[in-house]
C-alpha cells in the first residue's frame, strides 16, 4: 500500500506539472511558425523580385552597339557631336581634321559619363539620343540638334574602357589618382584587364587635356567664348570639378609667373586661357570659376 500510494503521489505530481509544460511548448511552436512564415514570405519577395528582373532583362530590347568602338586598343578622348546622331574623334589640333567642330560658335559643351560597368561587354556608349542609351524607353530624339542650333559645339569625353569596372570605388580611384589598387587598367574587348598602353595620368587630367585641345582649335583667343559648360554624369561630376581644380591652380600659378614679369605657359599661350568663365553643371550643383576684370581674384559660388 505505502508503495502504490507513492505511485499514485507521484503520478499526480507529474499530472499538477503537464498543464504548464505543455503550454509553455505550444506557445513556443507558435512563435516558431509565425518566424517561418515571416522568413517564408521575404524569401518569396526575394526570388520574385529576381524573377521579375529577369523576365523584364528578356523583354528588354538589346543595347545597340556603337559603331566607332574600338576594334582593339584603349579608345579614350573627346568625340565632337553633329547633326543626325553624328561624331568625330578629335585626333589633333587642326580645324581641317575636325570636320563636326565649329570655330565660329562661341559657346562650348563637354560632357563625362560616370562608371560604365559591363559597357565593354556591350560595346555600348551613350551619345544624344535616349532611344540609343535606353532603347526600351527613350524617345528617339536628338538631343544635339537644339545646342547646335544655339550656338553650341558639343563634346563627349569617353573613357568607358578605363570606368568598366565591377565595383565603383576602382573607377572613382582613377579620377583622382593613376595608383590605386588596380592602377589605369582597362578593360580588352576579350573582357579581360591590361595595364599595356595605359595612361599614366588620371582621368581628371586627361580631361583636362581634352579640354585644352579643344581650345586650340579656335583661331580666336579663347577668352572671347561666350560660355564654356562642363557637364557631369554620376562620376563624371567629380571628373569635370577634378579638371576644374587643374584650371584653377593654373590660373594661380600662371597669375605668379606672369607677376613675376614674365609669361610661359603651355604653347607659349597667356592666362587668357582660363580667363574664360567656367560653368560647371554637375547636376546637384553649379560651380562657377572665374577671375575678375584686372585678373587679381578668383571668385568661385554655387547656385
Amino acid at each position: 500500500m505505502e508503495e502504490d500510494s507513492i505511485v499514485i503521489s507521484t503520478s499526480s505530481h507529474i499530472v499538477e506539472r503537464s498543464p504548464k509544460s505543455s503550454s509553455s511548448s505550444k506557445h513556443l511552436r507558435t512563435i516558431m511558425i509565425k518566424w517561418c512564415f515571416i522568413w517564408l514570405f521575404i524569401v518569396l519577395i526575394i526570388i520574385s523580385g529576381i524573377v521579375f528582373k529577369v523576365v523584364q532583362e528578356a523583354k528588354a530590347p538589346p543595347m545597340p552597339i556603337d559603331e566607332l568602338w574600338p576594334e582593339k586598343g584603349l579608345d579614350i578622348g573627346m568625340y565632337w557631336f553633329g547633326a543626325n546622331n553624328s561624331r568625330h574623334k578629335q585626333l589633333n589640333n587642326k580645324i581641317e581634321d575636325n570636320p563636326l567642330f565649329d570655330s565660329n560658335k562661341k559657346k562650348l559643351l563637354i560632357y563625362s559619363h560616370g562608371w560604365a560597368v559591363n559597357s565593354v561587354e556591350k560595346q555600348h556608349r551613350d551619345i544624344m539620343n535616349f532611344s540609343f542609351n535606353d532603347p526600351k524607353f527613350g524617345l528617339d530624339v536628338d538631343m544635339a540638334e537644339s545646342w547646335l542650333n544655339d550656338g553650341w559645339n558639343i563634346g563627349f569625353f569617353y573613357w568607358h574602357q578605363l570606368s568598366d569596372e565591377p565595383q565603383v570605388i576602382l573607377a572613382e580611384n582613377k579620377i583622382w589618382t593613376t595608383k590605386s589598387s588596380v592602377n589605369m587598367r582597362w578593360k580588352q574587348n576579350n573582357l579581360t584587364y591590361t595595364e599595356v598602353n595605359s595612361p599614366n595620368e588620371t582621368i581628371s587630367q586627361l580631361f583636362y587635356n581634352s579640354y585644352m585641345n579643344a581650345l586650340k582649335l579656335y583661331p580666336h583667343d579663347p577668352s572671347e567664348l561666350e560660355e564654356i559648360r562642363f557637364i557631369g554624369q554620376s562620376l563624371g561630376n567629380q571628373i569635370v570639378l577634378g579638371a576644374s581644380e587643374i584650371i584653377a591652380n593654373k590660373i594661380d600659378k600662371e597669375r605668379s609667373v606672369s607677376q613675376q614679369g614674365s609669361s610661359v605657359f603651355i604653347n607659349s599661350q597667356n592666362i587668357k586661357y582660363f580667363e574664360v568663365s567656367a560653368k560647371l553643371n554637375s547636376g546637384f550643383m553649379d560651380l562657377f570659376l572665374a577671375m575678375d576684370k584686372d585678373g587679381d581674384k578668383r571668385t568661385g559660388a554655387a547656385e
